[in-house]
């Protein structure tokens, strides 16, 4: 289990819903849990499958700070600013207003 101090496990659950309007808190949760695999990226890569579980589930953040969670936030926050409407992330979804684009570069309808 991640282990924060409650302001910070606030300020994590605040930040992602402030962004729950049209269904930005889950897409945005996509790019916040990315983030937190990106940081042990190095570690993860040497681990088995069962290292990984066990690591996930006690991730060494014990002693992190707001600061901490401030980088780990503005990294998610600007790979979704970067990345959130991509195509290749909307594959086999309609959202409204956008349209999804095949490979070949065609409206999916």
């Amino acid at each position: 289990m991640v282990s924060f101090a409650i302001q910070l496990a606030l300020y994590i659950l605040l930040t992602l819903f402030s962004q729950a309007e049209d269904r930005g808190f889950s897409d945005f949760h996509l790019y916040v849990c990315a983030a937190f695999l990106v940081k042990w990226s190095d570690q993860l890569i040497r681990m088995d499958f069962q290292e990984v579980m066990m690591f996930l589930q006690a991730l060494p953040t014990r002693e992190w700070t707001e600061k901490d969670i401030e980088l780990l936030l503005s990294e998610a926050f600007i790979w979704h600013s970067l990345y959130g409407g991509s195509a290749a992330h909307l594959r086999g979804q309609q959202r409204q207003g956008t349209g999804v684009v095949n490979r070949e570069g065609g409206m999916l309808s």
